[in-house]
């Protein structure tokens, strides 16, 4: 497991700003972060979402990954998995 490090922390994106619940677990991402010192990264899935990386930034994270693609619009337990998985 040393070979994993840092925080990651999935964002949901609600219409075209992130969520309350992203703000929030970005803030508490943050706290841990720095608890372990390591970085904080965020993940934003989405269909024109790639705007929203400095929203990220601005709310804690250091890295914004970004998978934006017209399949991932509504949500979807399939695609938003392999998605993740990709990023993972």
């Amino acid at each position: 497991m040393a070979e994993y490090k840092g925080v990651l922390v999935l964002a949901e994106v609600t219409g075209d700003r992130l969520s309350p619940m992203a703000m929030e677990l970005l803030g508490c991402g943050r706290k841990l972060a720095d608890d372990l010192q390591e970085n904080l990264y965020a993940v934003l899935l989405g269909d024109g979402i790639t705007n929203l990386a400095q929203s990220a930034i601005s709310f804690g994270a250091d890295s914004v990954y970004t998978v934006d693609d017209p399949a991932l619009k509504g949500y979807s337990n399939g695609l938003y998995a392999q998605a993740m998985e990709s990023v993972v």
